[in-house]
């Protein structure tokens, strides 16, 4: 006879459940006698709610939490919202690694659901991150907010109150002790002009209430340092195991025009970084060509992708004829750029070239954003026209990527409006893209 399939929790229902099963062990902590003021224990129905509302982080109370609820309650109540504000899975996550147990396929897939993250891989370090930003902004919080307390309610008391108040800022559960002191409800109101207790409350509200992938956001930085540029690789072998199979990406392009490395013309530790991204990607994914710093300033590279702006404006002839002319040897594509074609110590080899940037023209008549040169709409097309024929006939430019599709914010040098509609006729765009083939 044949056995049915045992049914799978999806993740979604994991966490669910695993939410349902801390409201309910909530709820059974409050009901005990201990956890209120009066000795009887909490109604079935505020302590629902009340778990309920800490562990899903409402801030909304049935009674108040200074004055009803004992040390115990307390405790029950910041435990649920901490619980609530980090995740159960992170929080089961912790005691995972304290007690040096694995992590399952299935258990990362639970994580990923429960933080939101885009992948499996890099998901330890992304929780070791959560729990120790967690523990550094509620620790700097709970200092801040204790020297306030303990000058009005002691030291003891006080630093208890800039912990547990820590937390539920952070966490945004808008729980408070103060009826204890200043009335049923009252909140926070006798520090209302206390700069140290509203500038702390509001920015532990605010960095908790970013989210936990706005920290660890993909490194994008500006000046070298080895911290920076540590991240930044750490980042993409992440980004190029996560995409590998992703069938619209042909190259892999990992610096833009020298951001990050300012002195990689010359520098041989920033030209060392270029080369080793590089390498990186090679050896990760041998399917795909890699463009070492896309723009200019290359050093190893399987493309040698130049940008260029310097088709010129209209009436300017003189370098709307260098445009033309330099487009056609590799030493004279230097002449229209913006920097050298390779860093010091590097040169072309006869990679494939190309011009991975160009055009960029906004129309005269839309005042709300610019281009790199501008025209107005009934010339467009003309000077479309004019650079991509300028293109054609290179026999150097192996391909090119026109600036741009669409608007973008201020940048408006788009074929197509921020809305992805036509700005002048698809079917001329055609013909002249079409023209050489």
């Amino acid at each position: 006879m044949r056995r049915g399939k045992k049914a799978k929790l999806s993740s979604v229902q994991i966490i669910a459940l695993g939410f349902f099963i801390i409201i309910l062990t909530g709820t059974a902590l409050l009901m005990l006698p201990w956890a209120t003021r009066d000795g009887g224990g909490a109604s079935f129905s505020d302590a629902l709610f009340t778990a309920t509302s800490a562990s899903c982080v409402t801030g909304l109370v049935m009674r108040d939490t200074g004055t009803y609820w004992t040390l115990f309650g307390q405790t029950v109540i910041i435990c649920l919202i901490q619980v609530g504000g980090l995740g159960f899975m992170t929080i089961a996550t912790l005691f995972m690694l304290l007690l040096r147990r694995r992590l399952g396929l299935r258990e990362r897939e639970v994580m990923v659901s429960s933080v939101s993250y885009d992948r499996l891989g890099g998901l330890l370090p992304f929780v070791r991150s959560i729990l120790m930003g967690t523990l550094l902004v509620e620790g700097l919080g709970a200092a801040l907010l204790s020297i306030r307390f303990a000058g009005d309610f002691g030291p003891v008391r006080g630093i208890y109150y800039g912990i547990w108040h820590s937390i539920s800022a952070f966490c945004n559960a808008g729980f408070d002790l103060m009826g204890a002191h200043y009335g049923e409800f009252c909140s926070f109101t006798a520090y209302a002009a206390d700069p140290l207790v509203v500038l702390t409350v509001c920015g532990l509200i605010l960095v908790g209430g970013l989210g936990f992938l706005v920290w660890e956001a993909m490194a994008s930085f500006w000046v070298y340092t080895p911290q920076a540029a540590s991240a930044f690789m750490k980042e993409w072998a992440d980004v190029i195991q996560r995409d590998y199979n992703h069938p619209c990406i042909v190259v892999w392009g990992m610096l833009n025009e020298s951001w990050g490395v300012p002195r990689i013309s010359h520098d041989e530790q920033q030209q060392a970084y270029s080369k080793s991204l590089y390498y990186l990607a090679r050896s990760l994914d041998t399917t795909r060509p890699v463009i070492s710093n896309d723009g200019w300033e290359m050093t190893d590279t399987d493309i040698c992708a130049f940008h260029s702006y310097k088709h010129g404006e209209e009436g300017d002839r003189k370098q709307q004829e260098l445009f033309n002319r330099y487009l056609k040897s590799i030493e004279g594509i230097e002449k229209i750029m913006e920097k050298t074609l390779f860093a010091q110590g590097h040169s072309y080899k006869g990679q494939p070239v190309i011009l991975s940037e160009f055009g960029g023209i906004s129309v005269s008549e839309d005042e709300k954003g610019w281009g790199y040169t501008s025209v107005g709409k009934n010339q467009f097309l003309q000077v479309y026209d004019r650079i991509l024929t300028d293109v054609y006939e290179s026999e150097v430019i192996c391909g090119f990527c026109y600036t741009q599709l669409a608007d973008i914010e201020q940048e408006i040098n788009g074929l197509l409006t921020e809305n992805h509609e036509y700005k002048f006729d698809p079917e001329a765009i055609r013909e002249i893209m079409e023209r050489k083939k």
